[in-house]
């Protein structure tokens, strides 16, 4: 079943807490704000601010460089050279200075720049600390603050391609495969609602926003506590995704009698969104 529907409240009881991580300022030894750059540049060089700040007690020395990194359905992330893989901003992002030490408590602000672009790119920019050691220098950290180059007027579409959920005696395993169909990386948020076959909604459990690039796939699965009695439901996950509908599906599942015995002959089924 494919289906959308009007932003909207959504509405019933948050029981859990979040499924997914979001893009929070990472910190460490260091903070480093933000993670995340959408930068759109039309007909000129685009520049955003990342400021590094040495949140500890000794001096840091920092390497500051552009990237390419990808992302896999289960959200895992892979690394290479800059211009290494398909989509990289290699040619549009530059960043400065390339390095700083910086004493306890002392910021950097580094200067992003992404250049325009026929279509939509994607590169990290990393925040390296240097150690030395007895074999010479090696790196000690390392974040990655994500650089996206979006072609302007690039699209905003995705679908919830796949759900699927199985019961088990006190809790309802929901599986979610959502499709980023658009031009524009989305960062995804919303909600998994517990439903009667009447519509009616039981409980409902948060998804943080999560990332999803352009025309990729991207899969979670979330353990929902539930103790509901026997019967046939439905698992509906909802999400937002920065469009004038929210995308949806729905799975649904058997709570049999005898719970510990048969909870796991629950039904699995296909769901959509638009």
């Amino acid at each position: 079943m494919r289906w959308t529907t009007r932003r909207r409240l959504l509405t019933g009881l948050l029981l859990a807490p979040a499924v997914l991580g979001a893009g929070s300022p990472a910190r460490a030894q260091f903070s480093v704000s933000p993670v995340i750059l959408p930068l759109e540049p039309v007909g000129a060089p685009l520049a955003a601010s990342v400021t590094v700040r040495n949140e500890g007690e000794a001096p840091l020395q920092f390497r500051f460089y552009a990237g390419d990194f990808d992302q896999a359905e289960a959200g895992s992330h892979t690394y290479a050279a800059a211009g290494t893989l398909p989509h990289s901003c290699a040619g549009r992002l530059s960043v400065v200075p390339d390095g700083a030490t910086l004493a306890p408590g002392e910021r950097q602000d580094l200067v992003v720049t992404m250049a325009p672009g026929p279509g939509t790119c994607w590169s990290g920019v990393f925040v390296e600390t240097r150690a030395w050691g007895a074999e010479g220098v090696s790196v000690g950290q390392r974040v990655m603050v994500k650089a996206y180059g979006i072609a302007p007027g690039a699209s905003i579409a995705g679908t919830i391609a796949a759900v699927a959920a199985r019961a088990a005696a006190d809790s309802v395993d929901v599986d979610v495969e959502f499709a980023n169909e658009g031009a524009r990386p989305l960062r995804p948020e919303g909600r998994v609602e517990l439903r009667a076959l009447s519509g009616e909604v039981l409980a409902a459990y948060p998804v943080e926003a999560f990332s999803a690039l352009p025309g990729r796939r991207r899969r979670f699965a979330v353990r929902l506590p539930a103790a509901l009695p026997p019967g046939r439901y439905l698992a509906v996950p909802i999400l937002e995704i920065g469009a004038a509908d929210l995308v949806g599906g729905q799975a649904p599942f058997r709570i049999a009698a005898d719970a510990g015995a048969d909870a796991g002959a629950a039904d699995t089924g296909p769901a959509g969104g638009s």
